[in-house]
């Protein structure tokens, strides 16, 4: 994906502890940071800074809210019908 949104879209996916439900919350969470990085942009702040802002938050609720995150048992095993 394009500016780095695919970053944003494996953290939601991990921030959601990989539940659908989890990862909508948390695509919702980060769009918010989105939408506000670009509403911001308008008051006088610097762009790069504002910029950085759906980056950050994603890189801040990882570290600070997650802590260890275990992903499924089966990630990375080819699926084998049989």
């Amino acid at each position: 994906m394009t500016a780095g949104r695919g970053f944003i879209a494996l953290a939601a996916v991990i921030f959601g502890k990989w539940t659908p439900l989890g990862a909508l919350g948390a695509c919702l969470f980060f769009g918010y940071g989105d939408a506000l990085q670009m509403r911001l942009q308008d008051i006088g702040i610097p762009t790069q800074f504002m910029n950085m802002l759906p980056y950050v938050l994603t890189i801040v609720a990882l570290a600070g809210f997650i802590g260890r995150a275990v992903g499924p048992k089966a990630a990375g095993q080819p699926y084998i019908k049989g």
